[in-house]
């Protein structure tokens, strides 16, 4: 059965290969979005939800989450939660959530479209219009734009949450860093600095049953092949063996390397980035869950900068935890950096 949930939104704008931007001018002015996050509000007609098109778009947006503790199991977190509204449904209730993707049939068309708009209906909603002229055209859309809409959605997600840490930033937390360690990560309120050492600081947020951590670690720069994922993986494991003790005797966080890890390269704020996901452990211990992890060359200050985000939320689901760590992760910058790329 297709599961159904709630959701809210942003935007951009493409058409046929074609990309712009769009924002409404006055969306200062506009409601604030509602609805949790990880969530898509899909307006679809049943007939076309219940049929082949909407088995195809179901399994994009809800296939399995990876480098969660559930993956690959039973019970496993999908990428996003769908609340499916027929066209005759979508009313004023449902216009400010965070997420929406309209999916029609137009036999008008002369070829299938895809169209992203930003705070159309509220102040950073993202809006997704689908149309084709065919089912079969439909269908083969979504198989086009798989990876792109699945990027939009989350980006959209993470970008909210940077937002947010930019509006509530630990200011005190932020210029320490800059001040001992010459980086920047827009820490928002909440989060402290549990150690601070040379070339390590470890900074975590506590709300109750829940911990979101992140970890700090420099060291010396050679060359480039120190971002290699081997090599990453190797001095990761190591730092965290001797930096994070656990709270038994003989206990430390680890990589936990039999189960699946993830890796991409990327560029932010010109610099270039190696992420690493999957599961750290606690050896000698039973805590665990997942990371994301982003490593960066600084051969200005002669070092490798990996910034390690990660959480431990064993009564919760965890997909949005960690999606909330990888917008901390998108405000790092040097200081002599500007913030304004793009993954």
């Amino acid at each position: 059965m297709k599961r159904k949930l709630s959701i809210v939104l942003m935007t951009l704008m493409i058409i046929g290969g074609t990309a712009c931007k769009k924002e409404r001018k006055n969306s200062v002015l506009m409601p604030p979005i509602t609805g949790k996050p990880g969530t898509v509000t899909l307006v679809m007609a049943d007939e076309l939800y219940q049929g082949p098109a909407g088995d195809a778009l179901y399994a994009i947006l809800c296939q399995e989450e990876p480098a969660l503790p559930q993956s690959g199991m039973d019970g496993a977190e999908p990428m996003f939660d769908i609340v499916q509204v027929p066209p005759s449904g979508f009313g004023n209730i449902f216009k400010s959530n965070r997420n929406i993707l309209i999916v029609t049939i137009n036999p008008k068309l002369e070829e299938a479209a895809i169209r992203i708009e930003r705070d159309y209906w509220a102040k950073y909603q993202l809006l997704i219009r689908m149309s084709a002229p065919t089912r079969e055209s439909l269908i083969e859309l979504f198989a086009n734009k798989d990876d792109f809409l699945i990027k939009t959605i989350r980006d959209a997600e993470i970008d909210r949450d940077v937002i947010l840490n930019l509006k509530y930033e630990n200011t005190e937390l932020v210029n320490q860093l800059k001040r001992r360690h010459d980086l920047v990560v827009q820490f928002p309120k909440g989060w402290q600095a549990r150690v601070d050492t040379g070339h390590f600081v470890w900074v975590q947020y506590d709300p109750p049953d829940i911990t979101q951590g992140v970890l700090i670690h420099y060291y010396d720069y050679s060359d480039e092949s120190q971002l290699d994922y081997d090599n990453l993986l190797i001095r990761t494991d190591q730092w965290l063996q001797d930096r994070v003790p656990g709270s038994l005797k003989d206990s430390y966080m680890a990589l936990e390397l039999e189960a699946p890890l993830y890796s991409k390269e990327f560029t932010l704020n010109k610099a270039y980035v190696r992420e690493i996901k999957g599961l750290w452990k606690m050896e000698n211990d039973f805590m665990g869950g997942p990371f994301i992890s982003w490593s960066f060359a600084d051969p200005d200050r002669g070092r490798i900068v990996t910034v390690f985000g990660f959480v431990y939320a064993p009564k919760f689901d965890k997909r949005n935890h960690i999606l909330k760590v990888e917008s901390l992760l998108k405000t790092f910058r040097f200081p002599d950096q500007s913030n304004d790329s793009k993954r």
